[in-house]
Order: structure tokens, then sequence, then C-alpha cells
């Protein structure tokens, strides 16, 4: 029988990105996330569909762009 292996999908909200790679990387202490990044995957070229963070991952959850799940603000519930 083959192992599952287990997934962590961790998504940043307030944060540059230049925090974790870039300009700022040196300037900025993250121990923990640094220790995540370094056994795991890093994307550094994500985008996002939509800039308010609760349709962003609604799309993420849902594999829907926020005009077809319509939870395009803060606070809108996915449509059923």
């Amino acid at each position: 029988m083959r192992h599952r292996r287990n997934v962590l999908f961790v998504v940043i909200d307030q944060m540059r990105a230049d925090c974790l790679h870039g300009a700022l990387a040196n300037a900025v202490s993250l121990p923990n996330m640094r220790a995540l990044m370094a056994e795991g995957t890093t994307f550094r070229r994500h985008h996002s569909v939509t800039n308010p963070c609760g349709p962003s991952r609604a799309s993420i959850l849902t594999g829907q762009y926020a005009m077809n799940h319509r939870a395009v603000r803060n606070g809108t519930p996915p449509a059923p």
C-alpha cells in the first residue's frame, strides 16, 4: 500500500512578496516561514485572481474566477 502525502497550503495575507524573495528578504527575520519554505515547494511566481483576500481564497478553493463564484468583496459568501 502506498503512503499518501499530506499537503499544507499556506496563503499569506498582508505581506509584501519581496519579504520572502527579493529586496527585503535579507532584512526581514522570518525563521519559521523560512523553515517551511526549506522543506516544501515555494511558488515564486504566483499571481492572484483578485486583490481582496476573501475572493482570492474563494478562487483558490473553487478553481473559478471571481466572476463565476461571485464573491467579489471580502465578507461576500460564494454562490451555492
